[in-house]
């Protein structure tokens, strides 16, 4: 239970800062990679923290957030929208955390098979 919760929020915490600093006008091109590398870590690591598949639903919790984020001073598209076009991206980033904890390990474990 504590991995699900510390998943949920650790996912939640980075996904929204990052969210919001894409909507800040005066963001530095600079945290682009650092952010990158971020989102998509803790995407990797809550599917390896709670290796099950309804942990793929998270995407669309950070979409219900975004919902309060509206969209930047200039204009352009609701956060929650972009976040929900890029839900089906995050939930396959997520399932391969997932398949690196359920499915590789037994793969080790098989004894080679001599020929």
């Amino acid at each position: 239970m504590i991995r699900i919760v510390l998943a949920c929020v650790l996912y939640l915490t980075v996904v929204m800062a990052w969210a919001a600093e894409r909507l800040d006008d005066g963001s530095a091109p600079s945290l682009t990679l650092r952010w990158g590398v971020a989102v998509v870590g803790v995407h990797v690591l809550a599917g390896m923290l709670v290796p099950r598949w309804r942990i793929l639903l998270l995407p669309f919790a950070a979409v219900l957030l975004a919902l309060l984020l509206g969209s930047s001073d200039h204009g352009d598209v609701p956060a929650a929208l972009v976040m929900l076009y890029w839900a089906p991206v995050a939930m396959l980033v997520i399932a391969m955390g997932v398949v690196l904890v359920r499915y590789i390990p037994p793969l080790l474990r098989t004894p080679e098979i001599s020929g």
